[in-house]
């Protein structure tokens, strides 16, 4: 069982599809982290790899970082004005 951002993702889905049900991800997000964490969007979640389910927990965490930091960002130069 593939558990993602403490998400348990239903086994018989595409991966693509599966990642849908974290929240904040939808179906263009979905694409980007499997471009990036290198698999294939058609793959059931069953049948993922450990080393796929790590490259997308992997890039997950990495997009969540930069998000905060460009909140973070944001809110500094919105409160300084």
């Amino acid at each position: 069982m593939a558990r993602i951002a403490g998400i348990d993702l239903p086994q018989n889905k595409q991966v693509w599809v599966g990642l849908t049900y974290i929240y904040g991800i939808g179906r263009t997000r979905s694409h980007q982290i499997l471009g990036k964490a290198e698999v294939d969007p058609v793959t059931k979640v069953k049948e993922l790899t450990e080393d796929e389910a790590r490259r997308i927990r992997d890039v997950i965490i990495r997009t969540r970082a930069a998000s905060r930091v460009i909140c973070a960002r944001r809110s500094r130069r919105t409160s300084a004005g």
